[in-house]
Protein backbone atom coordinates (compact mmCIF):
# COMPACT_ATOMS: atom_id res chain seq x y z
CA UNK A 1 0.00 0.00 0.00
CA UNK A 2 2.73 2.14 0.88
CA UNK A 3 4.39 1.70 -2.22
CA UNK A 4 1.37 2.36 -4.34
CA UNK A 5 1.05 5.51 -2.66
CA UNK A 6 4.47 6.81 -3.25
CA UNK A 7 4.65 5.97 -6.29
CA UNK A 8 1.42 7.99 -7.09
CA UNK A 9 3.03 10.74 -5.35
CA UNK A 10 0.66 10.76 -2.05
CA UNK A 11 3.49 10.03 0.34
CA UNK A 12 2.08 12.15 2.65
CA UNK A 13 -1.35 10.29 2.55
CA UNK A 14 -2.84 9.33 5.95
CA UNK A 15 -5.38 6.60 5.43
CA UNK A 16 -6.35 7.15 9.03
CA UNK A 17 -8.32 10.85 8.39
CA UNK A 18 -10.91 8.48 6.74
CA UNK A 19 -11.47 7.84 10.18
CA UNK A 20 -12.76 10.88 11.76
CA UNK A 21 -12.46 10.46 15.80
CA UNK A 22 -12.94 12.62 18.33
CA UNK A 23 -10.79 12.25 21.79
CA UNK A 24 -12.95 10.54 23.63
CA UNK A 25 -14.25 7.86 20.94
CA UNK A 26 -12.67 4.58 20.76
CA UNK A 27 -13.59 3.90 17.14
CA UNK A 28 -15.74 4.98 14.04
CA UNK A 29 -18.72 2.94 15.21
CA UNK A 30 -19.51 6.12 18.09
CA UNK A 31 -21.65 8.93 16.70
CA UNK A 32 -20.45 11.84 15.58
CA UNK A 33 -22.30 15.07 17.19
CA UNK A 34 -21.05 16.86 14.39
CA UNK A 35 -22.59 14.49 11.78
CA UNK A 36 -25.61 15.03 13.97
CA UNK A 37 -25.72 18.06 14.05
CA UNK A 38 -26.04 18.72 10.24
CA UNK A 39 -27.80 15.42 9.46
CA UNK A 40 -31.26 15.41 7.93
CA UNK A 41 -33.37 12.04 8.24
CA UNK A 42 -36.69 11.01 7.01
CA UNK A 43 -38.18 10.47 10.74
CA UNK A 44 -36.33 14.32 11.45
CA UNK A 45 -39.13 16.58 12.85
CA UNK A 46 -39.27 19.92 11.73
CA UNK A 47 -42.06 23.05 11.06
CA UNK A 48 -43.77 23.33 8.48
CA UNK A 49 -42.73 26.85 6.27
CA UNK A 50 -43.87 30.16 7.77
CA UNK A 51 -44.73 33.63 5.95
CA UNK A 52 -44.67 36.97 7.50
CA UNK A 53 -47.01 37.90 4.48
CA UNK A 54 -49.96 36.42 2.10
CA UNK A 55 -50.11 37.86 -1.60
CA UNK A 56 -53.65 36.70 -2.55
CA UNK A 57 -53.85 34.01 -0.39
CA UNK A 58 -49.51 32.70 -1.40
CA UNK A 59 -47.07 33.04 1.15
CA UNK A 60 -44.33 35.52 1.08
CA UNK A 61 -41.02 36.37 2.89
CA UNK A 62 -40.79 33.73 4.79
CA UNK A 63 -39.92 33.16 8.53
CA UNK A 64 -35.66 33.31 9.06
CA UNK A 65 -34.94 33.79 5.23
CA UNK A 66 -32.97 35.70 3.16
CA UNK A 67 -34.82 37.98 0.50
CA UNK A 68 -33.21 39.42 -2.37
CA UNK A 69 -34.92 43.30 -4.00
CA UNK A 70 -33.20 44.55 -7.49
CA UNK A 71 -34.03 46.98 -9.66
CA UNK A 72 -31.86 49.96 -11.46
CA UNK A 73 -31.01 52.98 -9.70
CA UNK A 74 -34.04 55.41 -9.00
CA UNK A 75 -36.40 52.41 -9.80
CA UNK A 76 -38.64 52.47 -6.85
CA UNK A 77 -37.02 49.78 -4.63
CA UNK A 78 -36.76 52.11 -1.51
CA UNK A 79 -40.38 52.48 -2.21
CA UNK A 80 -41.72 48.98 -2.52
CA UNK A 81 -39.54 48.68 0.78
CA UNK A 82 -42.35 50.93 2.50
CA UNK A 83 -45.08 49.41 1.00
CA UNK A 84 -44.46 45.92 2.64
CA UNK A 85 -42.82 47.47 5.28
CA UNK A 86 -46.39 49.40 5.95
CA UNK A 87 -48.36 45.54 4.96
CA UNK A 88 -46.61 43.93 7.98
CA UNK A 89 -46.80 46.89 10.32
CA UNK A 90 -50.79 47.72 9.73
CA UNK A 91 -51.91 44.26 8.62
CA UNK A 92 -52.41 44.46 4.80
CA UNK A 93 -51.84 47.06 1.76
CA UNK A 94 -52.76 46.14 -1.99
CA UNK A 95 -53.64 42.11 -1.76
CA UNK A 96 -51.14 41.43 0.83
CA UNK A 97 -52.06 40.45 4.25
CA UNK A 98 -49.96 40.38 7.76
CA UNK A 99 -49.85 36.50 9.18
CA UNK A 100 -49.41 37.64 12.84
CA UNK A 101 -49.93 40.50 14.61
CA UNK A 102 -47.45 42.74 16.05
CA UNK A 103 -44.66 42.28 13.58
CA UNK A 104 -41.80 44.61 14.98
CA UNK A 105 -39.34 45.95 11.67
CA UNK A 106 -36.37 47.21 11.15
CA UNK A 107 -34.53 49.65 8.43
CA UNK A 108 -30.98 50.18 8.09
CA UNK A 109 -30.54 52.64 5.58
CA UNK A 110 -26.72 52.87 4.27
CA UNK A 111 -27.41 55.03 1.26
CA UNK A 112 -29.51 58.21 2.25
CA UNK A 113 -28.97 61.36 4.43
CA UNK A 114 -30.67 61.93 7.56
CA UNK A 115 -33.45 64.13 6.13
CA UNK A 116 -34.59 61.55 2.89
CA UNK A 117 -34.29 58.90 5.95
CA UNK A 118 -36.97 60.74 8.01
CA UNK A 119 -38.90 61.62 4.94
CA UNK A 120 -39.28 57.71 4.00
CA UNK A 121 -40.01 56.74 7.95
CA UNK A 122 -42.89 59.51 7.89
CA UNK A 123 -44.34 57.98 4.98
CA UNK A 124 -44.49 54.63 6.63
CA UNK A 125 -46.51 56.56 9.72
CA UNK A 126 -48.63 58.05 7.15
CA UNK A 127 -49.68 54.92 5.76
CA UNK A 128 -49.93 53.34 8.85
CA UNK A 129 -52.23 55.81 10.40
CA UNK A 130 -49.66 56.77 13.04
CA UNK A 131 -49.22 60.13 15.05
CA UNK A 132 -46.67 61.37 12.73
CA UNK A 133 -44.51 62.85 15.82
CA UNK A 134 -44.29 60.17 18.36
CA UNK A 135 -42.18 57.17 18.37
CA UNK A 136 -43.78 53.86 17.51
CA UNK A 137 -41.89 50.70 19.20
CA UNK A 138 -42.69 48.55 16.37
CA UNK A 139 -40.38 50.25 14.27
CA UNK A 140 -36.37 50.84 14.41
CA UNK A 141 -35.18 53.38 11.61
CA UNK A 142 -31.29 54.08 11.05
CA UNK A 143 -29.47 55.82 8.65
CA UNK A 144 -25.60 54.47 8.41
CA UNK A 145 -24.90 56.75 5.47
CA UNK A 146 -21.83 58.21 7.15
CA UNK A 147 -20.41 55.04 9.22
CA UNK A 148 -17.76 52.70 8.22
CA UNK A 149 -18.45 49.07 7.28
CA UNK A 150 -17.27 47.69 10.48
CA UNK A 151 -19.62 50.09 12.59
CA UNK A 152 -22.85 49.20 9.89
CA UNK A 153 -21.96 45.57 10.68
CA UNK A 154 -21.84 45.88 14.55
CA UNK A 155 -25.21 48.63 14.14
CA UNK A 156 -26.96 45.95 12.34
CA UNK A 157 -26.26 42.70 14.90
CA UNK A 158 -26.89 45.39 17.82
CA UNK A 159 -30.24 46.09 16.69
CA UNK A 160 -30.68 42.40 16.29
CA UNK A 161 -30.17 41.81 19.75
CA UNK A 162 -31.76 44.88 21.55
CA UNK A 163 -34.79 45.72 19.17
CA UNK A 164 -35.80 42.46 18.85
CA UNK A 165 -37.20 42.49 15.13
CA UNK A 166 -39.16 40.18 13.21
CA UNK A 167 -37.96 41.88 9.51
CA UNK A 168 -34.97 43.78 8.79
CA UNK A 169 -34.92 46.13 5.47
CA UNK A 170 -31.12 46.24 4.41
CA UNK A 171 -31.07 49.31 1.93
CA UNK A 172 -28.02 48.72 0.18
CA UNK A 173 -26.55 45.91 0.87
CA UNK A 174 -23.69 46.46 -1.26
CA UNK A 175 -22.86 49.03 1.36
CA UNK A 176 -21.46 46.20 3.95
CA UNK A 177 -18.91 45.47 2.17
CA UNK A 178 -15.60 46.85 0.21
CA UNK A 179 -15.36 45.24 -3.34
CA UNK A 180 -19.30 43.18 -4.07
CA UNK A 181 -17.25 41.84 -7.19
CA UNK A 182 -14.97 39.76 -4.53
CA UNK A 183 -15.40 35.97 -4.51
CA UNK A 184 -14.11 35.57 -0.88
CA UNK A 185 -15.92 39.16 0.58
CA UNK A 186 -19.46 38.27 -1.26
CA UNK A 187 -19.16 34.41 0.28
CA UNK A 188 -18.76 36.26 3.80
CA UNK A 189 -21.00 38.85 3.84
CA UNK A 190 -23.98 36.40 2.56
CA UNK A 191 -22.38 33.52 5.86
CA UNK A 192 -23.03 36.70 7.57
CA UNK A 193 -26.47 37.71 7.07
CA UNK A 194 -27.57 33.88 6.85
CA UNK A 195 -26.01 33.30 10.23
CA UNK A 196 -28.06 36.58 11.72
CA UNK A 197 -31.32 35.17 10.15
CA UNK A 198 -30.50 31.37 11.96
CA UNK A 199 -29.38 33.46 15.27
CA UNK A 200 -31.99 36.11 15.93
CA UNK A 201 -34.70 34.32 13.52
CA UNK A 202 -35.09 37.06 11.73
CA UNK A 203 -36.18 37.70 7.74
CA UNK A 204 -33.61 39.49 6.25
CA UNK A 205 -34.39 41.67 3.18
CA UNK A 206 -31.89 43.21 1.11
CA UNK A 207 -31.83 45.59 -1.43
CA UNK A 208 -28.88 45.75 -4.46
CA UNK A 209 -28.81 47.55 -7.56
CA UNK A 210 -28.69 45.45 -10.90
CA UNK A 211 -26.23 45.31 -13.63
CA UNK A 212 -25.70 48.62 -15.78
CA UNK A 213 -27.28 48.30 -19.10
CA UNK A 214 -29.80 45.49 -20.54
CA UNK A 215 -28.25 42.98 -17.75
CA UNK A 216 -31.44 42.65 -14.92
CA UNK A 217 -28.83 40.29 -13.23
CA UNK A 218 -28.19 41.42 -8.95
CA UNK A 219 -25.21 43.67 -9.34
CA UNK A 220 -21.72 41.86 -9.45
CA UNK A 221 -20.25 38.45 -7.32
CA UNK A 222 -22.78 39.38 -4.16
CA UNK A 223 -25.61 39.71 -6.52
CA UNK A 224 -24.96 35.87 -7.75
CA UNK A 225 -24.44 34.93 -3.96
CA UNK A 226 -27.97 36.43 -2.42
CA UNK A 227 -29.59 34.80 -5.62
CA UNK A 228 -28.07 31.41 -4.51
CA UNK A 229 -28.82 31.65 -1.06
CA UNK A 230 -32.77 33.97 -1.12
CA UNK A 231 -35.69 32.30 -0.72
CA UNK A 232 -36.98 35.07 -2.88
CA UNK A 233 -36.19 38.09 -4.93
CA UNK A 234 -37.76 40.53 -6.28
CA UNK A 235 -36.77 42.68 -9.60
CA UNK A 236 -38.46 46.39 -9.36
CA UNK A 237 -39.11 48.22 -12.78
CA UNK A 238 -40.62 52.08 -13.07
CA UNK A 239 -42.72 52.27 -16.09
CA UNK A 240 -44.82 55.44 -17.00
CA UNK A 241 -47.08 56.04 -14.78
CA UNK A 242 -47.06 53.13 -11.74
CA UNK A 243 -44.13 50.64 -10.22
CA UNK A 244 -43.85 47.08 -10.97
CA UNK A 245 -42.67 44.46 -8.74
CA UNK A 246 -42.11 40.70 -10.14
CA UNK A 247 -41.03 38.01 -7.95
CA UNK A 248 -38.21 36.71 -10.25
CA UNK A 249 -36.82 33.61 -7.99
CA UNK A 250 -38.80 31.42 -5.33
CA UNK A 251 -37.98 28.04 -3.87
CA UNK A 252 -41.99 28.11 -2.31
CA UNK A 253 -45.15 28.73 -4.04
CA UNK A 254 -44.77 32.18 -6.42
CA UNK A 255 -46.63 34.94 -6.18
CA UNK A 256 -48.61 37.32 -8.68
CA UNK A 257 -46.94 40.30 -9.81
CA UNK A 258 -48.04 43.43 -8.10
CA UNK A 259 -47.39 47.12 -8.67
CA UNK A 260 -48.22 50.53 -6.95
CA UNK A 261 -48.32 54.11 -7.61
CA UNK A 262 -47.42 57.50 -5.77
CA UNK A 263 -50.18 59.63 -4.13
CA UNK A 264 -50.21 63.31 -3.85
CA UNK A 265 -47.69 63.06 -0.58
CA UNK A 266 -45.51 60.76 -2.84
CA UNK A 267 -46.59 57.56 -1.16
CA UNK A 268 -46.75 54.37 -2.58
CA UNK A 269 -50.18 53.04 -2.93
CA UNK A 270 -51.80 50.45 -4.45
CA UNK A 271 -52.12 50.53 -8.33
CA UNK A 272 -55.78 51.63 -9.03
CA UNK A 273 -55.16 50.67 -12.87
CA UNK A 274 -57.05 48.19 -14.66
CA UNK A 275 -54.60 44.79 -15.52
CA UNK A 276 -54.69 44.69 -19.54
CA UNK A 277 -54.49 40.73 -18.85
CA UNK A 278 -57.48 40.78 -16.61
CA UNK A 279 -59.21 43.10 -18.74
CA UNK A 280 -58.66 40.86 -21.74
CA UNK A 281 -59.86 37.65 -19.92
CA UNK A 282 -62.45 39.48 -18.93
CA UNK A 283 -64.07 40.83 -22.56
CA UNK A 284 -62.89 37.18 -23.80
CA UNK A 285 -65.20 35.86 -21.34
CA UNK A 286 -67.85 37.99 -21.81
CA UNK A 287 -67.86 37.21 -25.87
CA UNK A 288 -68.28 33.57 -25.31
CA UNK A 289 -70.63 34.09 -22.78
CA UNK A 290 -72.81 34.81 -25.56
CA UNK A 291 -71.30 31.95 -27.76
CA UNK A 292 -72.93 29.52 -25.09
CA UNK A 293 -75.78 31.36 -24.37
CA UNK A 294 -78.09 29.13 -26.45
CA UNK A 295 -76.10 26.03 -26.86
CA UNK A 296 -74.50 23.91 -23.68
CA UNK A 297 -71.69 22.82 -25.99
CA UNK A 298 -70.01 22.08 -29.26
CA UNK A 299 -67.81 19.95 -31.19
CA UNK A 300 -65.22 21.93 -32.79
CA UNK A 301 -65.93 22.74 -36.21
CA UNK A 302 -69.38 23.97 -34.83
CA UNK A 303 -67.41 26.34 -32.17
CA UNK A 304 -65.64 27.79 -34.68
CA UNK A 305 -68.80 28.24 -36.66
CA UNK A 306 -70.23 29.63 -33.85
CA UNK A 307 -67.49 32.03 -33.21
CA UNK A 308 -67.30 33.59 -36.55
CA UNK A 309 -71.04 34.05 -36.64
CA UNK A 310 -71.27 35.57 -33.21
CA UNK A 311 -68.05 37.75 -33.19
CA UNK A 312 -67.87 38.59 -36.95
CA UNK A 313 -64.49 37.23 -37.89
CA UNK A 314 -63.11 34.76 -40.28
CA UNK A 315 -61.98 31.31 -39.80
CA UNK A 316 -58.68 31.83 -39.05
CA UNK A 317 -59.38 34.56 -36.30
CA UNK A 318 -62.09 32.12 -34.66
CA UNK A 319 -59.67 29.63 -34.54
CA UNK A 320 -57.33 31.53 -32.79
CA UNK A 321 -59.68 33.08 -30.16
CA UNK A 322 -60.58 29.41 -29.57
CA UNK A 323 -57.02 28.44 -28.45
CA UNK A 324 -56.69 31.81 -26.49
CA UNK A 325 -59.75 31.18 -24.67
CA UNK A 326 -58.67 27.55 -23.98
CA UNK A 327 -55.23 28.55 -22.79
CA UNK A 328 -57.12 31.24 -20.68
CA UNK A 329 -59.19 28.31 -19.21
CA UNK A 330 -62.83 30.24 -20.56
CA UNK A 331 -63.48 26.80 -22.38
CA UNK A 332 -63.14 23.35 -21.21
CA UNK A 333 -63.16 20.02 -23.06
CA UNK A 334 -65.08 16.85 -22.44
CA UNK A 335 -65.18 13.76 -25.14
CA UNK A 336 -64.28 15.68 -28.03
CA UNK A 337 -67.40 18.49 -27.00
CA UNK A 338 -66.44 22.20 -26.15
CA UNK A 339 -68.08 24.00 -23.28
CA UNK A 340 -68.15 27.13 -21.39
CA UNK A 341 -66.17 27.08 -17.77
CA UNK A 342 -68.44 29.25 -15.96
CA UNK A 343 -65.90 30.86 -12.99
CA UNK A 344 -68.70 33.33 -11.45
CA UNK A 345 -69.63 36.66 -12.61
CA UNK A 346 -66.06 38.14 -14.13
CA UNK A 347 -67.49 41.47 -15.66
CA UNK A 348 -65.15 44.53 -17.52
CA UNK A 349 -65.09 47.15 -15.06
CA UNK A 350 -67.45 49.90 -16.01
CA UNK A 351 -65.01 53.17 -15.04
CA UNK A 352 -62.46 51.13 -17.76
CA UNK A 353 -60.41 54.38 -19.42
CA UNK A 354 -61.25 54.01 -23.77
Amino acid sequence: MTDILTSSGLSSFDPSKFCQRRKDQTDCNQVNSELLKYEIRPDSEYSEMQYHLKYKGVGCLALGELVGFSGKAKAGKGLALIAMSVALLKGEWGGFKAEKNNTKVLFIDNEQTGFSAQNNLRKIYSLCGWASKIKNPRIDYYCLRDADIKTRRTVLESALIERTPDVVFVDNVRDLLKDFNSIDESGELVNFLMRLTKQYSVTIITVLHENKGKDENLRGHLGTEIVIKASEVYHVTKTVDNFKVVQTECRNAPIDDWSFELDEQNCPVPDTKVDKGVLQKAIFRNEFRLVFEETVSYNYTGLVEAVQKYMLVSVAEAKRRIKDARLLGILKTENKFISFKNEGAETVPNDTPG
